[in-house]
C-alpha cells in the first residue's frame, strides 16, 4: 500500500513532467503546493483512492497521469496502455473518481 508521502512525492513527480496538454479538456497547471493542499484539506481525492474506484476499468500499463483544474473542476487524466495494445485516455472527476470522458491516443 502507498503511504501518503510516497503518494505525494509521487504526484507532485508526475506534475512536474507535465509539458503540454493537447486534449479538448486540456486544464490548467496546478502548483506543487496547491496539489498538496487539496490532498490535505480532502478536496481532492488520492492517486490511490482513484486507482481503487476504478480497478476494472484503469487496467493496463500506466503510461501518464496528469492533474489539471478544468472550469474550476480538478481532473485526473491517466493514460493507459491497454491489453489490446490501444493507449486510452481516461478523465476522471477528482473529487468523485467518477470517469466523465474516455479516448483513444492517437
Amino acid at each position: 500500500m502507498m503511504t501518503r508521502s510516497t503518494f505525494l512525492i509521487t504526484v507532485v513527480g508526475m506534475i512536474s513532467l507535465t509539458f503540454g496538454y493537447s486534449s479538448v479538456f486540456a486544464g490548467s497547471n496546478i502548483s506543487q503546493e496547491r496539489a498538496r493542499a487539496l490532498l490535505d484539506s480532502g478536496s481532492v481525492l488520492s492517486l490511490a483512492d482513484i486507482r481503487a474506484l476504478n480497478r476494472e476499468t484503469l487496467q493496463g500499463k500506466l503510461l501518464d497521469v496528469e492533474f489539471e483544474e478544468e472550469d474550476g473542476q480538478f481532473i485526473y487524466e491517466f493514460e493507459i496502455l491497454g491489453g489490446d495494445g490501444v493507449v486510452r485516455e481516461f478523465y476522471l472527476d477528482a473529487t468523485s473518481g467518477e470517469i466523465f470522458d474516455i479516448s483513444i491516443e492517437d
